[in-house]
């Protein structure tokens, strides 16, 4: 069990994607698969939300995010490139095909100062394990090694880290969406244009581009607070 109970917000990200996610789930699920054409595709139904949902707690998912999506046979692969006290999910979604189940990764953010972050890993082998697979993911991303995912875009680069051992590494169908809730009254309030453009400059930094492989399931999303 995480012991990452969130407990009902009032204010800032966290409380918008409780709110959608517990009052408004098919308004919420339809903004997300109709901005991603191969998750459309893929799926054929509503998502399934996992969390954050209240009759949970909102509880937010760490280390154990796969078995509470019904991948838990994957967690010991997962943890050969990843160490314990990996990314804690804002939200966790399933959706289905016919013949196939996938995963929905929900990043929450209502000011872009929410994304930064340094990598905090203190243990040897944990910084050492973390380095490999960044190596191993900016090979496959066509990013430069000497590009430093490690200082302050951490956080980023770990969620499309994530997205690229899932989708590559264990094969499970995956998409990252990165919800960003615009016009916050309840805390910093942040507009639709300042959040496109610091994406545009954060990926870029990353060293992604529209050709960049699985550029397509990433998915960012701007929705107006309610």
């Amino acid at each position: 069990m995480s012991d990452n109970s969130a407990q009902e917000q009032t204010k800032g990200s966290r409380f918008h994607l409780q709110n959608f996610v517990n009052n408004h789930k098919e308004e919420f699920s339809g903004y997300i698969t109709s901005s991603s054409s191969s998750l459309l595709l893929f799926s054929s139904s509503n998502i399934e939300w996992i969390s954050p949902i209240k009759e949970a707690n909102n509880i937010e998912y760490q280390d154990d995010f796969l078995e509470k999506l019904e991948f838990g046979n994957y967690s010991d692969d997962l943890r050969k490139y990843w160490p314990k006290k990996g990314p804690v999910w804002d939200g966790l979604g399933l959706v289905k095909s016919k013949n196939e189940k996938g995963i929905v990764l929900v990043e929450a953010k209502a000011h872009t100062s929410e994304t930064f972050s340094d990598m905090k890993a203190k243990a040897p082998e944990s910084i050492k394990r973390i380095e490999k697979t960044f190596s191993k993911a900016k090979k496959f991303y066509k990013v430069s090694a000497k590009s430093d995912w490690t200082k302050e875009r951490y956080q980023l680069a770990n969620r499309i880290t994530f997205l690229y051992l899932l989708n590559e590494k264990l094969k499970i169908p995956t998409w990252l969406v990165f919800v960003n809730f615009t016009e916050d009254n309840s805390n910093i309030s942040t507009s639709k244009n300042k959040f496109i453009e610091h994406y545009q400059n954060e990926l870029k930094e990353l060293g992604l581009s529209e050709n960049s492989p699985l550029i397509d399931r990433i998915i960012i999303l701007y929705v107006k607070s309610k």
